[in-house]
């Protein structure tokens, strides 16, 4: 969803999507919402039919943040560094964020997880959006480069970065993301 619209919209979406990012999708209430935005429900109601598609729009108007900040991590290789050492730093950037007591890991990750069992849910089809426009990214880079899979490659490298983001919501810590390293140079091997 475009950042622009009415201004009240705008409050209920960052106090919705606030939340999102460092609660669970149960806690995420719309009277804390309209608390929040200071508005009343009413209000909310009149931008939103339903709390299902008030998570749904929250979700969508996250999307650009979580892909930007991969992008930013995986730019930190270098220009014109190949994807291999551009996933290597999403992989260490995760690392880093996650030893961060108040890292909440991927807002994406955890909405899939607690709405798993409604695969109709609006929030969650927002959630295959952006693990789409992910993989998507990483095909187009792979293509780029040469890759005689791309579509392929960029599936394992989106469920080995979901992988990594789950160890470490458990874990916080560890050799997680310098093994998931290791298991990245067989899917996608280092040039050099």
């Amino acid at each position: 969803m475009a950042r622009n619209g009415s201004a009240t919209k705008l409050k209920i979406l960052d106090a919705a999507s606030g939340m999102l990012s460092s609660e669970s999708v149960g806690n995420v209430n719309l009277d804390r919402i309209s608390r929040v935005a200071g508005l009343t429900k009413k209000s909310i109601y009149y931008h939103f039919p339903s709390k299902d598609h008030l998570l749904s729009a929250a979700v969508d108007y996250l999307r650009p943040t979580y892909l930007e900040q991969y992008r930013a991590w995986a730019d930190s290789a270098g220009e014109n560094a190949p994807m291999h050492d551009r996933v290597v730093m999403i992989l260490r950037g995760l690392s880093l964020a996650a030893e961060d007591p108040h890292w909440k890991g991927c807002c994406f990750v955890r909405v899939a997880a607690e709405l798993g069992s409604l695969p109709g849910h609006p929030a969650r089809k927002m959630v295959e959006r952006a693990i789409r426009e992910m993989q998507s990214w990483f095909e187009a880079e792979l293509a780029a480069e040469g890759c005689n899979n791309p579509s392929g490659v960029a599936r394992l490298l989106v469920i080995l970065l979901n992988g990594v983001v789950v160890t470490l919501l458990v874990h916080r810590q560890g050799p997680y993301g310098s093994e998931a390293i290791e298991w990245l140079d067989t899917i996608l091997p280092a040039r050099h």
